[in-house]
């Protein structure tokens, strides 16, 4: 689908002198061109000729020159009087050298690719001369050998050609011999030709044979071995050129069917030909270095005159197509022409009148400019003197075919779609004729007629071209470029001495130039069109010139600052205008995209602006797009683009962009065979769908997502609000039954459209279930407009529940099946709705579901429409049939395993199944639905209450079984439940209710106040003495043993003054242990926290000597050892097998805690068990307070302030230390060092120790251990002390 464009060419005139240029060679280094005129070397360069060296003075013919990059040095090989000379010129010390001379003269010659061997071939003795860089003879051979090559096929006896199978030219052509006898061509010369593969390893050499007077290629290898004779071929042609890549050799041939070119294989088998013009003679032919475009030099014979011209041809799909023509005027002959070495798509071209062209190609795709809905999405293709058309909106051929073709006078130089008129084109010849072309009003379906298949006709499915306007410009110079802006206006770029831009005003009757023609500061190398007032031109030397179609002016924009790579071709340009700012973006031949002068992408190979996206592919075979909006553009230009997006596609490994169809999601891309396949990128559908959302046209949407497979909750999640709004719309536009049970079953909890196109889209959140809500809704809706013609989607909607609602579906087909049996003239709906059901659900699921509705006709149905065997479920239905209601609702449920609904259904069985009903609510643990089946029954609610606490007893649950021994008023095991719980309210509660004697309440006074006394409640047994057994003297023992001053202060109001003293004795003893614990718990954590510091300090310095590379008692002691706990749980188990077992024992377990929690001196653990110390006494420490307050005031009371200020005194210097020493011990965790030293100089030693620095070993604690304990808010100390 891609055509060669000219797009920029320089035409420059060599300084006047008599004689043709006999050859020439271009250095696109130094840009300087070398040619032979005039028995002189010269070089071209800038506008200046320069002579470097004679050439002898006699007749020189037969010249070929060719450069020696790494020597600076021309070699000129030619004949002069009958003697072959090869000359080498040195640049660098301007000597000229004859360095060999060939007797008999030189026919051609030329180097290998490689520049390391020289191939000559003589003229007289027709010999053939292989010579390395140092010009000694590598190998002398004939040019002519009769044998055919050591690659000579062999014969392995299967059978004569005459044997074989002819195809359409029948059993007569084994009689034909083919006759190998003077089959030259009327213009052959008999010379030899020459040419190299382009791997250096074969030359072939295009022969006369001189008995049989026919023309063979004889393929040799590079040491100047015959390989391969060619098949006969009659009528072959004398040029010959062998494709770059070495797939096929060129030559051309006459034939009886007309003059073509002819491909021949290494092996010289024939292989493809495409034909030629009538009356054109071939002159010379050469390959591009990408062997991708095929040059023939070609003379015609024209009113009695020659003209001579270059075609330029391109192979896609096994179709040669002419491109390019280039045609020269009356009497102006070729001297010489050649490809650029090092830039493929140069085409240098000497004439005869002295002018020396520089043609600049690239391919390129016409097509439409896409920029509205009624765009065809026309692609044009030339095909020499037919441009073949195919609008892609609503048909895809591939090439070599078409939708249809266009006739055209000759091969165009130019054609331009129209910016204005999606579907029109202009085509201008070259001799200034323009023909425009644009689509008639016809009908589609009018009916053509074929003569084949017995002259059946078909109807055209796309409008055709017809010529609608013709008309003939007077433009100097070679055009090279032109814009088809409006219906009559166009510019064009055309090269004579610059390059300049020209508008012209078109009508039928001829062109005329309005405006004078500008010149442009350098030539251009590619261009867009930006309104129709506006185009942006870019330049060789980078500069971005904005051209004013109305006034013919220019102007320059700084955006491409970034774009001055004079290396780099730019091959592509496009401007998106969004909220009023021209984005440009410009392609490379290196695969860099820029946008205003900064790089977005590299490695792109085409990009195009369709649907509000850039749309691009890369050398790594994937389609990307990006949004064209103002945020996408501004994060591309900061640099800020992810890599990897959801918009990435993989595609064929060299496809290329063809067109994108405006406002639709298609997308072509051509294979690199040339055969096309069209894609509907994800992106693109999403944006096409979200459209349709916006503007309500459900059905549209729907349509686009089936046919692409999109997620149909995308339908939700695109804007939840709004298609709960309108849901009834959504119903009505999508009136097909089986599309709203596939949207219904589709239907997912997520939000589906931020999982799977985030970049598009916001995420949405759902309050409700949204499953759930969206089947409730719709159910509503179906049933509100019509239950029968929505049965399905309501069945459905059932179904899709979270939690299927399988009995009301079952209920709604028993409504369908009830009104059938009572109005004959209902639609009969039920056996297909249960059909339908029994396709969503299971149909064991279904059958038990139906069982639990209770109706065993339902039951029996759903049975009989499965696949189900009738004794499978007959005997046990009919089984039901004979229970009655409660016993056949209790043997279902305990069939379907609802215990819970078994026990309700066996309860109203009556007394005489109570005692199964115990056995099931034991078996199933249905205790709690036990007891509300019998909550107006007292003596069964007794027994299941007695029931439910045995078990609960059984399970541990002590109290909770008192409470239902309560329950069923078994009041001594409740008692002895409270008593082990120390709920002595409830014990005393029970006594009353057993009613118990006074000694035997004493007694259990007694029993519960030493049991609490000796817990750790002993404030409650100080109560039960001081209230319920009046020993106040017992209250106050509690009281004072257990600390609880303030109680033991109280207890003695009720007592002498004997129990002051008692008290007063036990206060001054309570402050002495308070003082002494703290005082031991002060020089435990002082120690503690000094060992720590010795500890850290040797751990720190045991790195250090890490870091140095010193050898230590065991270097990899720390690192073993965090990594093993770190690790410790990955060990055993294997990582494939998913197990989720515990890996480590309890007991293993504690047995590590207690490694790693161990203080003892030179553990590995040492400073870890320290911290877990410091830390205990902290909390200690801490919880000391509430008791030292009540201590205080007791003091107080007594008039013993000094005691009580040593004990707060004591006790606040503690807890200050603690404080000031717990920022040492919990050291915040450091930042990461981000210097990397796990180089290629790093030693173990130092791996090791840096490891180790980075892993901070506080985390190796309980979560709660890595921090110093919280310090609660207590009021603890007395002010006045």
């Amino acid at each position: 689908m891609r055509n060669i464009e000219l797009y920029n060419c320089s035409v420059n005139k060599i300084p006047n002198e008599k004689g043709p240029v006999l050859d020439a060679l271009y250095d696109t280094d130094t840009n300087r061109l070398f040619f032979v005129q005039n028995h002189s070397l010269r070089i071209y360069y800038g506008s200046e000729v320069q002579i470097l060296c004679p050439i002898g003075s006699g007749d020189i013919k037969n010249v070929s020159l060719s450069y020696l990059d790494d020597l600076s040095t021309v070699c000129l090989t030619y004949t002069e009087n009958q003697d072959g000379n090869v000359l080498l010129y040195n640049m660098n010390t301007d000597i000229a050298e004859i360095v060999g001379t060939v007797d008999g003269g030189i026919i051609c010659s030329k180097w290998s690719p490689d520049m390391e061997i020289l191939l000559i071939v003589t003229m007289e003795t027709r010999k053939l001369f292989l010579m390395n860089r140092d010009f000694d003879l590598i190998k002398e051979t004939e040019v002519f050998l009769e044998e055919f090559g050591e690659g000579a096929p062999v014969t392995v006896g299967w059978g004569k050609k005459e044997t074989q199978f002819h195809g359409s030219a029948g059993k007569q052509a084994r009689d034909v011999k083919v006759q190998v006898h003077h089959s030259l061509i009327g213009w052959d010369d008999r010379l030899p030709r020459v040419t190299w593969r382009g791997d250096g390893k074969y030359f072939a050499v295009s022969v006369v044979d001189p008995v049989k007077e026919v023309r063979i290629l004889k393929i040799f290898d590079r040491d100047g071995q015959l390989q391969y004779t060619s098949e006969f071929a009659p009528f072959l042609d004398a040029p010959i050129s062998w494709k770059p890549s070495g797939a096929l050799i060129a030559a051309p041939q006459q034939t009886p069917t007309g003059y073509q070119i002819s491909f021949f294989e290494t092996n010289g088998l024939r292989h493809g030909e495409f034909g030629l013009e009538p009356h054109l003679q071939v002159c010379d032919i050469k390959w591009n270095n990408e062997s991708n475009i095929l040059s023939l030099y070609c003379q015609r014979k024209v009113n009695d005159h020659l003209q001579f011209c270059v075609q330029l041809w391109v192979s896609s799909n096994y179709h040669w197509y002419l491109k390019q023509e280039l045609n020269y005027d009356k009497g102006v002959s070729i001297d010489t022409f050649f490809w650029d070495s090092v830039k493929p798509f140069r085409l240098h071209v000497v004439l005869s009148t002295g002018e020396y062209i520089q043609y600049n190609f690239r391919f390129s795709v016409i097509k439409s400019y896409g920029l509205d809905v009624k765009d065809l999405a026309n692609v044009y293709v030339v095909d020499g003197a037919k441009a073949l058309v195919t609008p892609f909106r609503t048909m895809a051929v591939p090439p070599p075919m078409c939708a249809y073709s266009v006739e055209l006078p000759n091969t165009p130089v130019l054609m331009a779609p129209s910016y204005s008129d999606p579907n029109s084109f202009l085509t201008l010849q070259q001799d200034g004729n323009i023909k425009v072309f644009n689509i008639v009003d016809e009908e589609k379906g009018e009916r053509l007629q074929i003569d084949g298949a017995g002259g059946i006709g078909f109807k055209r499915k796309c409008s055709l071209h017809s010529l609608v306007l013709s008309s003939k410009i007077n433009l100097d110079g070679i055009v090279t470029g032109g814009i088809y802006l409006q219906p009559n206006l166009i510019l064009f770029i055309s090269n004579l001495s610059g390059q300049f831009v020209s508008r012209y005003s078109i009508s039928p009757e001829s062109a005329s130039e309005n405006v004078s023609p500008i010149q442009l500061p350098s030539l251009i190398e590619t261009y867009s069109v930006a309104s129709p007032e506006e185009v942006i031109l870019l330049t060789e030397d980078k500069q971005l010139l904005k051209l004013s179609v109305i006034d013919m002016k220019l102007e320059k924009l700084d955006l491409l600052s970034g774009l001055v790579v004079a290396s780099r071709i730019s091959t592509k340009m496009a401007v998106s205008t969004i909220s009023s700012h021209d984005y440009i973006f410009v392609l490379t031949d290196g695969g860099h995209l820029y946008l205003d002068g900064k790089v977005i992408f590299s490695g792109v190979t085409g990009f195009e602006l369709t649907s509000g996206f850039l749309l691009m592919t890369t050398f790594e075979h994937t389609l990307r797009a990006l949004p064209l909006n103002k945020t996408s553009l501004d994060i591309a230009l900061q640099g800020k683009l992810s890599p990897i997006d959801e918009s990435l596609r993989r595609i064929e490994r060299g496809s290329r962009l063809v067109v994108c169809v405006p406002f639709d999601t298609k997308v072509i891309l051509q294979m690199p065979r040339g055969n096309l396949e069209a894609i509907h990128p994800r992106v693109l559908v999403i944006e096409a769908v979200a459209k349709s959302l916006q503007n309500s046209d459900y059905h549209s949407a729907f349509v686009t997502m089936r046919r692409h497979r999109i997620n149909l909750n995308f339908l939700v999640d695109h804007d939840p609000e709004k298609f709960i709004g309108e849901m009834d719309m959504f119903v009505e536009k999508i009136p097909e039954q089986s599309w709203l049970c596939q949207f219904i079953t589709d239907l997912q909890g997520e939000d589906v459209s931020y999982a799977e196109f985030s970049s598009q889209m916001s995420k949405k959140t759902w309050t409700p279930n949204k499953v759930d809500y969206i089947c409730s809704e719709l159910r509503k809706i179906f049933e509100r407009r019509s239950i029968q013609n929505y049965i399905l989607p309501i069945l459905t909607c059932y179904v899709k529940m979270t939690k299927p609602d399988y009995d009301g579906a079952l209920r709604l087909i028993l409504e369908l099946r009830r009104k059938e049996e009572e109005e004959p003239t209902a639609p009969r709906l039920f056996l297909e709705s249960l059909k339908y059901l029994l396709v969503l659900v299971d149909v064991e699921t279904l059958y038990r579901s139906s069982l639990g509705t209770y109706d065993l006709n339902l039951a029996l149905l759903v049975a009989e429409n499965s696949q189900k065997d009738p004794k499978e479920f007959l005997p046990f239905l009919q089984d039901l049939e004979r229970k009655d209601e409660n016993d056949r609702r209790y043997t279902i449920d305990i069939f379907l395993c609802r215990y819970d609904r078994a026990v309700q259904a066996l309860a109203k069985c009556g007394p005489s199944r109570f005692e199964q009903l115990k056995e099931l609510v034991m078996k199933h643990n249905l205790y709690l639905e036990a007891l509300i089946c019998f909550e107006d029954k007292i003596e069964e609610k007794k027994v299941i209450s007695c029931m439910f606490a045995d078990h609960l007893l059984g399970s541990r649950k002590v109290y909770e079984a008192g409470s239902f021994y309560y329950r069923g008023e078994a009041f001594q095991e409740a008692l002895n439940c409270f008593r082990k719980t120390l709920d002595w309210k409830m014990a005393i509660v029970c006594g009353k209710k057993l009613c118990y004697s006074e000694s035997e309440m004493s007694k259990l006074y007694k029993e519960l106040a030493q049991l609490l006394t000796n817990s750790k409640n002993p404030c409650d047994g100080a109560r039960i003495y001081k209230e319920y057994l009046r020993d106040f003297s017992s209250a106050l023992t509690a009281c004072v043993e257990n600390a609880l001053w303030e109680d033991a202060l109280f207890c003695t109001l009720d007592m002498d003054v004997n129990a002051e003293i008692r008290l007063k004795d036990g206060v001054v003893a309570g402050a002495k242990s308070m003082e002494l614990m703290i005082s031991n718990l002060e020089s435990s954590f002082i120690t503690s926290y000094k060992r720590l510091e010795n500890v850290r300090k040797e751990n720190a310095e045991r790195e250090s000597r890490l870091a140095y590379g010193e050898e230590v008692e065991n270097p990899l002691d720390l690192a073993s050892e965090a990594g093993s706990t770190i690790t410790g749980t990955m060990t055993s188990g294997s990582r494939y097998t998913g197990s989720s077992r515990s890996i480590r024992s309890s007991k293993n377990k504690r047995k590590l805690e207690r490694k790693l929690y161990s203080t003892k001196e030179g553990s590995p653990y040492e400073d870890l068990g320290l911290v877990v110390a410091l830390h205990e006494m902290m909390v200690k420490a801490y919880d000391l307070r509430g008791e030292t307050r009540g201590l205080l005031k007791v003091l107080l009371h007594f008039e013993l302030e000094s005691i009580a200020q040593d004990v707060q005194t004591s006790l606040e210097n503690l807890l200050n230390l603690m404080e000031r020493q717990s920022r040492c011990i919990w050291t915040a965790v450091k930042a990461e060092d981000e210097e990397n030293v796990f180089g290629p100089e790093a030693t173990v030693a130092q791996i090791v120790s840096m490891g180790v620095k980075k892993f901070d070993r506080l985390n190796l604690l309980e979560p709660h251990l890595r921090h110093p304990p919280v310090k609660p808010e207590i009021k603890w100390k007395i002010s006045l002390v």
